[in-house]
């Protein structure tokens, strides 16, 4: 069975938030901090790849503000789904699934809606269906599983 997710639907769920003004939370050890500004601050959402969230021992994505997190989720959704690769050759959408596999427990996800909250889960549930060779290949199904239940649960 097909699954269709409408990203210009995703978007448009989040389109009230604006571009933050900092987009890594204050208490990062300040070096780390302004790298990671750095490599996501001076890019319009839209311009944004896999590469600009590092890889999966160094990256920005761990600490994004509640606002960052909002506003770049339409763009986080864009590149797991595209099956990018960060610098090392490591699939975004795996980075992606563990980031989300938890539901919206974190600070990070403090400012989402029940509604922002229902097209992260279909999305998900989209990963699960569209995905599924390459989630199963890479060994994270149970994880991706679990995102979907925690996400829908909230």
């Amino acid at each position: 069975m097909k699954s269709n997710f409408d990203f210009a639907e995703a978007a448009g769920a989040f389109a009230c938030f604006a571009k933050p003004s900092a987009y890594v939370q204050a208490d990062l050890y300040e070096p780390e901090r302004d790298e990671y500004e750095q490599m996501l601050g001076g890019k319009a959402r839209e311009e944004l790849v896999a590469a600009d969230f590092g890889t999966v021992a160094w990256g920005p994505l761990c600490y994004l503000t509640p606002s960052a997190m909002a506003y770049l989720l339409p763009r986080l959704m864009e590149i797991a789904a595209s099956d990018a690769t960060d610098s090392i050759g490591d699939l975004f959408m795996m980075r992606f699934i563990n980031r989300f596999s938890a539901g919206p427990v974190g600070f990070e996800f403090s400012l989402l809606s029940a509604k922002q909250r229902t097209v992260v889960a279909s999305f998900l549930e989209y990963l699960s269906t569209e995905h599924a060779e390459v989630v199963r290949q890479e060994c994270w199904e149970d994880d991706l599983a679990e995102a979907v239940l925690n996400w829908r649960a909230a």
